[in-house]
């Protein structure tokens, strides 16, 4: 057993080093500039309308949108790369399962795309209107909450866009019923009552919430909201992998990975 998590271990190593070695690519750089921008054109807006107390929200908002929507766009990008290289058949075709070496990749992008947030911060002190976080070591354990979950979910996708012939139809297709349910975009209360519990099932809003209470006043119900957050992301982590091993025994068997 302990051989086996090493062997794991290594193989999801080797993939970091792999992403790491290909430096800040042009797809991430966009992905890590879109927080920091949005929030800025938040910021404006909300200082031409005189709304300071919506600080908490126009800065940390785009931000989290920005990396969850890394998060689906490198996942699906790292798919095509592989199938445009032609090595995705390799991949599938390793003793090593491909789940582990999508993980290391999406671990490294999504911890690179946390280049995000000090951006977003140093804008927001930029523009005049700074983010006082009251519980800096609360807001912390949530942003690693949300770096989980980023993760959790691309690998998720990744395991879809494998069988995908065009990720980039899922990619601008799924980002907006997440940013529709997680709260982010605009407030839950405005959701019909049919589909309002689904949210509950996304952890972005859940890490939404809990970084903003970080950031201004913790409630009782924060841990609980954290422990959410982290309890879906190891749900969706557990969901993805099963995906790719499912995806992975079904191409092998019918040979179908590279027809069109």
């Amino acid at each position: 057993m302990n051989a086996t998590l090493a062997w794991f271990a290594r193989v999801v190593g080797a993939s970091v080093r792999v992403e790491l070695s290909k430096g800040l690519h042009a797809q991430l750089i966009l992905g890590v500039l879109i927080g920091p921008v949005s929030s800025a054109i938040y910021i404006l807006m909300a200082r031409q309308l005189g709304r300071t107390d919506a600080t908490v929200y126009v800065v940390l908002a785009p931000m989290m949108l920005g990396m969850w929507g890394t998060a689906i766009t490198t996942s699906g990008e790292a798919v095509a790369s592989e199938r445009g290289e032609g090595t995705l058949e390799l991949l599938i075709a390793a003793p090593a399962p491909a789940a582990l070496v999508a993980i290391g990749k999406i671990l490294t992008t999504t911890t690179e795309s946390l280049l995000a947030v000090p951006l977003t911060l140093i804008i927001a002190v930029a523009l005049g209107m700074p983010l006082a976080i009251e519980h800096p070591g609360h807001f912390a354990v949530a942003l690693a909450a949300l770096t989980l979950s980023t993760a959790a979910v691309g690998l998720l996708f990744a395991s879809v866009f494998v069988l995908a012939r065009s990720t980039r139809l899922f990619q601008n297709v799924i980002g907006l019923p997440l940013w529709i349910l997680s709260g982010v975009a605009f407030p839950l209360a405005l959701l019909p009552d049919s589909i309002r519990p689904l949210s509950a099932l996304v952890a972005l809003s859940w890490n939404a919430a809990v970084l903003r209470a970080s950031a201004t006043a913790l409630g009782p119900w924060w841990w609980f909201g954290l422990g959410a957050a982290i309890v879906l992301s190891v749900v969706y982590f557990v969901l993805g992998a099963r995906l790719f091993v499912g995806v992975e025994r079904r191409v092998r068997v019918d040979g179908s990975l590279s027809t069109f």
